[in-house]
């Protein structure tokens, strides 16, 4: 069995909650329920729609590529082509952008980074040292379409342990090309095992023309609409991946229960370790769902993340919130 490397110390970033002998359920034994989350969601910020992958040189012109995002809705772009760093025209508009690259034999991009690193080879050792290379560099480390990659266990676990910050749990274009867009299950089994790389979603498009550009995108809820406040929130896992609906709070209250709010959605699975945690059905579309501990809270494992799903079967997947909890009869 793998370590489980979960007990390590919450980020000062996350807001803390604490619910200390809360009467509650499990299987209609009565018990008392002492929870203790870190809910990196609860501050103050504003909520940007992101595209952390995009390979602008295929795509054209550098400014045309971001003028194309920005009139899509789009608040912040990274370019990332193969093996080089492309520079965007000076800001305009508002719209953020980000030095980037993607690291071609490893399918890992680079995010704030001046230069592109050197490859490495396609092996579990290559692949942490490709991540050191970008962490050397002043980068944050994504690992890029982990499931149409073809990455086992052994790959991924090296790269969570060589710090990637994020992971992308959807990659729009691989729908096309061979229906491996989501990669959520392999990031559950990092997150069963201690790991947290943030929740990433991307288009990862080489021409604006592609019918998938814009589909999959990342929520970044950054202290304000600059690189270093978007690159922070990607460290502290204040983000979401997307195929289409929009998460716009997550909230611990005092009473117990777990909100979430949300664009019009017909259902939220509320998931934790392995079994944990259940789905809320809407009957029709919602904007909020609920999870109440003193029923559900007994199925808690050690992370909680959220997925709301619309009405297409489009999904998006919050980063996980660590959670520690305990229980006794009452």
């Amino acid at each position: 069995m793998e370590e489980d490397v979960s007990d390590r110390e919450a980020s000062v970033e996350a807001e803390q909650f604490v619910l200390d002998g809360f009467a509650g359920i499990s299987k209609g034994r009565k018990i008392r329920l002492s929870v203790k989350a870190w809910n990196q969601f609860a501050v103050e910020g504003v909520w940007l729609r992101a595209n952390l992958h995009c390979h602008v040189i295929a795509a054209g012109e550098p400014g045309m590529v971001r003028d194309w995002y920005r009139r899509q809705g789009f608040d912040v772009l990274a370019a990332t082509d193969h093996d080089e760093v492309t520079a965007f025209p000076p800001e305009q508009d508002g719209l953020v952008t980000l030095p980037g690259v993607e690291i071609s034999r490893m399918h890992m991009v680079g995010l704030g980074l001046p230069e592109a690193p050197p490859q490495g080879d396609r092996s579990a050792a290559g692949i942490a040292e490709a991540a050191k290379a970008v962490h050397d560099r002043g980068g944050l480390a994504v690992l890029a379409h982990p499931f149409w990659t073809g990455w086992g266990w052994e790959e991924l676990k090296a790269a969570a342990e060589a710090g990637i910050e994020g992971f992308e749990v959807v990659n729009a274009i691989c729908y096309r090309i061979n229906g491996k867009s989501r990669a959520d299950q392999l990031w559950g089994m990092l997150l069963d095992r201690g790991y947290r790389p943030a929740a990433i979603g991307s288009d990862d498009a080489h021409s604006v023309e592609d019918p998938f550009a814009g589909k999959g995108w990342t929520g970044v809820l950054a202290a304000d609409r600059s690189p270093e406040a978007v690159l922070e929130a990607i460290r502290a896992g204040r983000t979401y991946a997307s195929e289409g609906p929009e998460l716009r709070a997550v909230r611990w209250e005092k009473t117990g229960k777990v909100v979430v709010e949300c664009s019009p959605c017909v259902a939220c699975h509320f998931t934790s370790r392995a079994g944990g945690l259940r789905s809320r059905i809407a009957d029709g579309l919602s904007e909020r769902f609920e999870l109440d501990l003193a029923v559900e809270g007994y199925r808690l494992g050690s992370y909680l993340y959220v997925v709301a799903e619309d009405e297409h079967g489009r999904r998006a997947w919050s980063s996980a919130m660590e959670v520690e909890k305990s229980e006794t009869d009452r």
